[in-house]
């Protein structure tokens, strides 16, 4: 298995998910430019092994993923001894979900610090900074030797007060920062407004700045004034903001103060899932008329447009129709009238407009007739999943199941798909328990031998997928993803709706008698789907429902929140 040359990928899901596993093949491992290490039960006993090896002369490891594994902060710590050292080339590393508390980010500081640092790309999402911040980390990346483009900090748990530190790294001159993903933490209007102070320094470096994701945050509004200022500072190059699901409802005439300004580099602008309403949109489009406009992408989904808003849209696209090229109206009641402004102005010979989206915020009519038994194909099964309760539950188990060998059997990845092909209008519901699991469908061509970037779940476009973990969903198709936050009400039953003739694919939250509406995938699908199912952790579990758990809940659907369209 060992090789001279340097290889691409290694994954080391597709050999044995364990430290042991880890230890055995360091020197293929290091040999790879990219390590998938993730969900593969390690812990901090085996960091300082991989840190020696990452740090080696002959490792070409540039992007190592060691997400969803506890290493906890003692283990990252000892990670961080080998980003330090000058013959490390890792350039990304992801360590999404790693039950880190903060206490490794002054470590990670001093290997950003380092002269002879390569790292680009650091995800930290998923993990738990509520209690230490992250000003040791902030540390690291005021330093001019810091390279860093991409942080994630999404889903850490931050508060108001971490903006204070993040915005002492937008006042320097020396941070390289192009992507910062904030979304799902509380910061709300006050962290904003502590970014906002960077944004304006005399001394901010927002040379390379450009995009910041601030959804999920709950803002309500009352700062994002102080943050529209930074936006029309000179120094600040942002291209893409998104501001979705929070309580912004009195805030358009600040953005649209930003459109107007001929020092804005905004080319995106993500306000869905805020309740402007019409008067808002007319503000907004008071903005998009400006002859100083450079706005690109505008997505205004659940956000209460309706024909009236439309009339203000239309407007300002016609005096200013050089630079919109994609406009999501989706989910809101724009009716058949609405559309049609919106579509005349794409008319006009200047217009550039490629793409607008504009589902109705419509729940589907689902029928007692759509409901369908599901079972599950053992043939299909990876060794890692336990089929039980008569072929309707299925749960991953530490332990190998001796399945027979078969072609059909997923082998890289725990997946596992349904005996039936369903072409028609389908309904089924399932209770998903454990930290994460895969709800999806997909074709029965989708690979079963390849690595989980060709096999797994809405990575093809082969199969459509919705992750449901404890705070959570997103949705992928052909590697492209949504993240969607949860519904308030919060439940682990999923309804999924499939209309195959009609081409579209809808994920529902079910609770008490109740559908939300998740998402909708739009595809004109051409060959049978099949339900299936993925997990890769202790206790994860899926149950498929039976028929008679479902008539008193598919005749009363109600809409909820949902994002795009693919």
């Amino acid at each position: 298995m060992t090789s001279e040359a340097t290889e691409e990928e290694f994954d080391l899901k597709r050999y044995i998910r364990s430290e042991e596993g880890v230890v055995k093949l360091l020197a293929v491992i290091i040999s790879y430019t990219r390590a998938l290490l993730n969900c593969c039960n390690l812990t901090e006993n085996c960091c300082t092994d991989l840190a020696i090896a990452m740090s080696s002369t002959s490792s070409h490891l540039t992007e190592l993923d060691l997400s969803e594994n506890s290493l906890k902060d003692s283990g990252v710590k000892l990670l961080s001894v080998g980003l330090g050292n000058p013959h490390c080339k890792l350039k990304s590393l992801r360590l999404h979900k790693c039950k880190l508390e903060g206490d490794c980010c002054e470590a990670l500081a001093v290997a950003l610090c380092t002269e002879s640092t390569q790292l680009r790309e650091l995800d930290l999402s998923a993990n738990d900074f509520q209690k230490s911040g992250v000003r040791g980390l902030c540390v690291g990346l005021c330093s001019h030797h810091c390279k860093l483009e991409t942080l994630r900090l999404n889903q850490c748990k931050l508060i108001d007060s971490c903006c204070k530190d993040l915005a002492s790294v937008l006042s320097t001159g020396s941070s390289h920062l192009k992507n910062l993903d904030l979304s799902d933490n509380t910061l709300k209007d006050s962290g904003v407004a502590h970014l906002a102070v960077g944004l304006r320094s005399p001394q901010c470096g927002l040379e390379t700045l450009r995009e910041l994701d601030l959804a999920g945050n709950n803002l309500q509004g009352p700062d994002i004034q102080l943050l529209c200022a930074g936006l029309r500072s000179p120094h600040c190059k942002l291209e893409t903001l998104r501001v979705t699901e929070g309580n912004l409802q009195k805030c358009c005439a600040d953005f649209a103060s930003v459109l107007c300004s001929d020092t804005s580099y905004l080319k995106e602008l993500d306000l869905s899932g805020n309740d402007l309403e019409d008067p808002e949109v007319k503000l907004l489009s008071a903005g998009l008329a400006s002859p100083h406009c450079q706005l690109e992408t505008l997505r205004l989904s659940f956000c209460g447009v309706t024909e009236e808003g439309c009339t203000f849209l239309a407007s300002a696209l016609s005096s200013n129709p050089s630079h919109l090229r994609q406009l999501d109206l989706s989910y809101n009641h724009l009716q058949d009238s609405g559309v049609k402004l919106i579509s005349l102005y794409r008319d006009n010979p200047l217009c550039k407009l490629e793409k607008l989206s504009e589902k109705l915020k419509t729940p589907i009519s689902v029928s007692y007739t759509d409901a369908c038994t599901l079972t599950f194909d053992t043939n299909t099964a990876a060794q890692s999943l336990f089929l039980h309760d008569g072929g309707k539950q299925v749960t991953w188990v530490r332990q190998i199941q001796q399945h027979p060998g078969h072609p059909e059997r997923y082998e890289s990845v725990s997946q596992v798909l349904c005996h039936q092909g369903l072409t028609r209008r389908h309904y089924w519901e399932v209770e998903w328990r454990g930290r994460w699991v895969d709800v999806a469908v997909a074709t029965r061509g989708i690979r079963r031998r390849a690595s989980p970037y060709l096999c797994a779940f809405g990575n093809t476009d082969q199969s459509w997928s919705l992750y449901c973990s404890e705070d959570h969903y997103s949705v992928q198709h052909d590697h492209q993803s949504v993240r969607i936050a949860a519904p308030l009400r919060r439940s682990n039953r999923v309804g999924v709706f499939l209309d195959w003739l009609g081409g579209t694919l809808s994920f529902y939250s079910v609770s008490s008698g109740t559908l939300s509406h998740i998402y909708t995938f739009y595809s004109p699908f051409t060959e049978p789907l099949y339900a299936g199912f993925g997990m890769e952790e202790e206790d994860c579990s899926v149950i498929i429902c039976t028929e008679e758990d479902v008539p008193q809940i598919i005749s009363r659907p109600a809409s909820a929140k949902g994002i795009d369209e693919y």
